[in-house]
């Protein structure tokens, strides 16, 4: 599996009063970072997904004829 590397930057208060209050600093720090990272990561999906579906025709599974996708299924030609 390829990876690439993602640079994360943080701000965060320069003092803590407890150990609790760092504790949730950090919890929400990383809740917003896994919440943004997973956006990111489905919108280049999606993204890669549409330039891929666009550069080849779609064909059918079962004859192999090149068709022109609609999005819909038409009545009776779909199968379970």
């Amino acid at each position: 599996m390829d990876t690439k590397q993602v640079t994360v930057t943080l701000t965060l208060p320069k003092k803590f009063e407890s150990l609790h209050e760092l504790e949730m600093a950090i919890h929400t720090e990383g809740q917003r970072i896994k919440q943004q990272v997973f956006e990111n990561e489905l919108q280049a999906v999606i993204d890669e997904e549409k330039q891929n579906a666009s550069q080849k025709p779609l064909a059918c599974p079962d004859c192999g004829k090149k068709t022109v996708f609609s999005g819909e299924a038409k009545k009776g030609n779909s199968k379970p």
